[in-house]
């Protein structure tokens, strides 16, 4: 287990056996919405959701009310038969990266907010990077969104060698060029085998494929409204119930 800076914790070296590590720990710890109230899928609904990472959660308005979840937006970032691992990508900490990593400096983006993961394991840090580029250690998860849970690799990537605070992080993006954007998050949300299934029958959350604008572009604070607003409009078309 390595550290980013004094006194805080990160995961292994290699993303995926980080990801393995801790999923001994979601069936006692992952989020459970058995007392939520929904609507019940149809069977054929419920048979063509199929869930897979790159995919948004939205929490159902009529979600238990456990301010861990009411009014998030959950990306998938990992899902096989063991579990299913995502990151909540609304909800704010108050506090900045710098001010939880002081050791790193230089980027603007170290001024940004870090948002709460999830209540599993609020000490294990994820970045999430908007780019085209392939980057060593970070894993894609839809088109020009990639995500790594490895701490030398976000320390990499938030602070190149030979950069210091006097030098800008990256040019201005012209052309086809985008300026990659980061964000961080501080925990996860983790299901057990069958248990997110379980939990989008019984209506407790809604499922969009996701998509790098949404991640990115949207105000924070405007992703659940959106998203929910999407969801109503899918539901309006295939004659399902809203909200």
């Amino acid at each position: 287990m390595r550290t980013c800076a004094a006194g805080l914790e990160t995961l292994h070296s290699r993303p995926r056996r980080a990801l393995w590590a801790v999923f001994l720990l979601v069936a006692l710890l992952a989020p459970r919405i058995g007392d939520s109230v929904g609507y019940p899928l149809p069977e054929g609904v419920r048979r063509n959701i199929k869930i897979a990472r790159g995919q948004f959660l939205i929490a159902s308005r009529l979600l238990m009310k456990d301010p861990r979840f009411q009014q998030s937006v959950i990306l998938l970032i990992h899902h096989d038969e063991n579990g299913t691992i995502g990151l909540i990508l609304n909800h704010p900490a108050k506090i900045t990266v710098h001010q939880l990593l002081p050791d790193l400096t230089g980027p603007q983006q170290l001024a940004d907010t870090v948002f709460i993961g999830g209540p599993v394991t609020p000490r294990q840090l994820f970045l999430l990077v908007k780019t085209k580029r392939e980057i060593k250690g970070f894993e894609q998860i839809v088109d020009n969104v990639s995500f790594s849970a490895d701490a030398d690799a976000i320390k990499n990537l938030l602070v190149p060698k030979g950069q210091d605070e006097t030098q800008e992080s990256q040019p201005p993006a012209t052309g086809d060029q985008m300026r990659e954007r980061y964000r961080m998050y501080a925990g996860y949300s983790g299901w057990a085998p069958g248990q997110l299934d379980a939990e989008i029958t019984t209506g407790g959350w809604n499922v969009l494929p996701a998509d790098d604008k949404s991640v990115f572009d949207l105000a924070p604070a405007d992703l659940w409204e959106e998203l929910d607003r999407r969801t109503n409009l899918q539901q309006a078309v295939a004659g399902l119930p809203g909200k």
